[in-house]
């Protein structure tokens, strides 16, 4: 039998930060534990996302390309750029390391509620003894965007 941790972001916004509940879910039951927290403001985040967007919408992949950029990405030489395509990738790939470590350091927050809800996902995903599944649930469409898979804990519990 395996559960849900369900990480509901609420109201709130980049600037001031976020309501966060933390439901932990036995599979086909009620939540057997909530806890409230607030996912501390970060101003940066959405333009880092943009940035990072843009620079990727900037590359043309094509998969009959003529040459190869890193990781194995096919890159259409034949169409116009302001930049060399390697240019153009490096600029890519740093937009989204930056992001990255934006999105890490914001959910590495001390802030006293965010910390508890960590903890508490910690010692779920630590016990280890039952499948977890980890649910990230907001009307903000924007958290979908997010690449949550850099998150220290996903990282130290990859299962």
């Amino acid at each position: 039998m395996g559960k849900a941790a369900v990480l509901k972001i609420g109201t709130g916004n980049f600037k001031e930060g976020f309501e966060v509940t933390l439901q932990i879910c036995p599979d086909d039951a009620p939540p057997s534990r909530e806890i409230q927290g607030r996912l501390p403001g970060n101003s940066d985040l959405e333009g880092l996302h943009t940035l990072w967007s843009q620079s990727f919408r900037s590359l043309t992949f094509n998969s009959s390309g003529a040459s190869r950029g890193a990781d194995d990405w096919e890159i259409d030489e034949s169409i116009t750029t302001n930049r060399t395509t390697l240019e153009g990738f490096d600029v890519c790939r740093q937009s989204a390391r930056r992001l990255e470590s934006c999105l890490r350091e914001w959910l590495q927050a001390s802030e006293s509620g965010w910390s508890r809800i960590r903890e508490n996902l910690r010692e779920e995903l630590a016990k280890g003894t039952d499948d977890t599944r980890l649910i990230i649930q907001s009307e903000n469409t924007f958290f979908g965007k997010l690449p949550w898979q850099v998150w220290d804990l996903l990282e130290d519990y990859p299962d």
